[in-house]
């Protein structure tokens, strides 16, 4: 049988691990699916790379559509895999980006990546919570059509690298809907952390979704408490003091640079005025 290697451009581990916003196509050694892709080598170029994990995020974020290789190509975590399968899960995710840009700059070799028995590692839980203070103070207590800001904060981080989350806003009935302007970086992320998110245009019978994750850039993990990502939206017209908006933060979906999943309880707050 034909071997199977990765080619990595840049060998040095002091890599930065740019956001993963893409995942490659997959081709297994022997396998004789039409064009034989190398598995984890979703952008079809022979080699497995930061590209290849980018592809990947960008696809579990929604910034991307997925090809019919995608999968086939990028399923790679977690080994053993789940039902039976030898790797992966049938989706993309998080984990698949971080196991390939592991590989890519030679954190894992190539035992591990192709069926190996994957390295573990006690996690601390992360604990989101919610910060709307200020989301309630500029909707009932400043000037109509105020920006308010939502922050997502990591309670108890430690080892991560990247994450993401689903966030929808539910407006109650007579009460405007809320739009997204724009998702901002909080202190706990470093510096050259990059973001991403898929905001809607418009909001659907007054609930708005957003997808939002982010990658850390440099080699060190985040570690401690603080506010990972803060949220910036506006409502679409007067907001009455009986207005209520519910915020939910759901499909949480964290990651070590070891591939470990992080474990995360979706979050759930209401918001109204006060008094």
């Amino acid at each position: 049988m034909k071997s199977c290697g990765h080619i990595v451009g840049g060998k040095s581990r002091s890599l930065s691990l740019l956001l993963l916003v893409g995942l490659a196509g997959i081709v297994f050694c022997g396998s004789t699916h039409a064009a034989a892709l190398l598995r984890g080598d979703l952008t079809r170029d022979g080699q497995v790379n930061v590209s290849d994990a980018t592809r990947v995020l960008r696809v579990t974020v929604g910034l991307a559509t997925p090809e019919s290789d995608d999968i086939l190509a990028g399923d790679v975590d977690p080994v053993p895999g789940t039902r039976g399968r030898a790797f992966g899960d049938g989706s993309l995710t998080v984990g698949d980006a971080v196991r390939i840009l592991r590989y890519s700059v030679e954190l894992i070799g190539a035992a591990e990546f192709y069926g190996g028995e994957p390295a573990t590692l006690d996690l601390e839980r992360l604990t989101l919570q919610l910060h709307t203070r200020p989301l309630e103070q500029a909707l009932f207590y400043s000037p109509s059509g105020t920006e308010a800001s939502l922050s997502l904060n990591g309670l108890g981080a430690s080892g991560l690298r990247f994450g993401g989350a689903t966030v929808v806003l539910t407006a109650s009935e007579g009460a405007p809907p809320l739009s997204f302007l724009r998702v901002e970086r909080g202190e706990l992320l470093p510096e050259g952390s990059e973001i991403l998110a898929n905001l809607p245009f418009t909001p659907i019978g007054g609930v708005t979704t957003a997808r939002v994750a982010f990658s850390v850039a440099q080699l060190a993990p985040v570690q401690g408490y603080g506010e990972l990502i803060r949220l910036i939206v506006k409502p679409l017209g007067p907001v009455p003091p009986t207005a209520v908006y519910t915020v939910s933060i759901r499909n949480p979906d964290f990651a070590d640079d070891e591939a470990n999943t992080v474990p995360v309880t979706p979050v759930e707050k209401k918001v109204q005025k006060q008094g």
